[in-house]
């Protein structure tokens, strides 16, 4: 947080950025980061000959990943099969459900970059479906370090953490555009699994509580594990002793739910509890099918943004 950046500018209205700066000559590597949901979160390219072309940027936690605790010790079920990638066979290329400009920027003011949530938003324990319908999920924007998964449980009343019966949605969450892996946007249709019979259904019956759990360093080699750590919407099985809150959720309109991971733990050293590490968009076919959630004001502002040739 104490590094500023040489330059900062916006793009256009169609995402390209034109902008033509000369770098101090001692700049040998570029990163281009990004806090507005739905960008890519980090790009990174070294200044050879006088020229630069950024990718995005692979981090390497090979520690982490070696983790005893990263032993497939859970049971799960799936929508369907992914690549080895993690893009799921399953994406739904018949719908489309895009947010809207002023939705994605109402989502960046609500979850501000190392700024701690807003407690309203982190008040449900799950969201619970108040009319017969169909739900669709997507990744809006993946900013973690970790390469994540999502998965879901369906309850009726209550359910011991113990005894939920999980249904991977995203094996992993990264969206970067690479060969096959998944895009910001590509949305999947989740199912209903009923908690007594385990059976698979399109349609989530009214009175249903669903809840989320990420999956922290979850997916290595085309295959999901248990995770370094498991965030849970019921911040109750949460990990940390004081601040347990890892999941914001709020609506950006009447059916487009948004809800905010934190991917860190709250009580080590860098754990911000920004909770938009990873996040998602749920969208029910059923109009207010889902309505015990609060609503954000649209956001019709222009981003403004200060710029500098100054460098560090």
């Amino acid at each position: 947080s104490s590094i500023k950046p040489i330059m900062s500018a916006m793009t256009d209205d169609n995402g390209d950025y034109k902008l033509l700066r000369k770098l101090p000559g001692g700049v040998k590597e570029l990163f281009i980061l990004s806090d507005c949901a739905g960008v890519p979160a980090i790009l990174y390219g070294a200044i050879v000959s006088g020229e630069v072309k950024p990718e995005p940027f692979e981090f390497n936690f090979t520690e982490t990943q070696n983790r005893s605790s990263r032993a497939s010790d859970f049971t799960y079920y799936t929508l369907g099969n992914w690549n080895y990638l993690g893009k799921p066979d399953y994406i739904d290329s018949s719908v489309n459900f895009a947010l809207s400009s002023n939705e994605y920027k109402s989502i960046s003011s609500s979850l501000p970059e190392m700024s701690k949530v807003n407690k309203s938003f982190t008040s449900q324990n799950s969201i619970f479906v108040e009319k017969d319908t169909e739900i669709w999920l997507s990744i809006v924007s993946d900013k973690s370090l970790s390469n994540n998964a999502i998965s879901y449980y369906c309850y009726n009343n209550s359910v011991e953490k113990a005894n939920i019966k999980e249904v991977i949605a995203f094996p992993s969450t990264r969206t970067y555009s690479l060969l096959n892996g998944l895009n910001s946007g590509e949305y999947i249709k989740l199912k209903y699994m009923d908690p007594s019979t385990g059976k698979l259904s399109k349609i989530f019956p009214a009175g249903t509580n669903i809840g989320f759990v990420l999956r922290t360093n979850a997916f290595n080699n085309g295959a999901v594990n248990s995770g370094h750590s498991q965030y849970y919407l019921n911040s109750a099985w949460n990990e940390e002793n004081s601040n347990k809150n890892h999941c914001a959720i709020f609506k950006t309109s009447s059916d487009n739910i948004i809800l905010g991971f934190e991917d860190m733990n709250n009580d080590r050293l860098f754990g911000d509890n920004d909770c938009n590490d990873v996040l998602v968009h749920i969208k029910s076919s059923t109009s207010n099918a889902i309505d015990n959630i609060s609503k954000i004001g649209e956001d019709k502002n222009d981003i403004i943004v200060e710029e500098t040739t100054k460098a560090v």
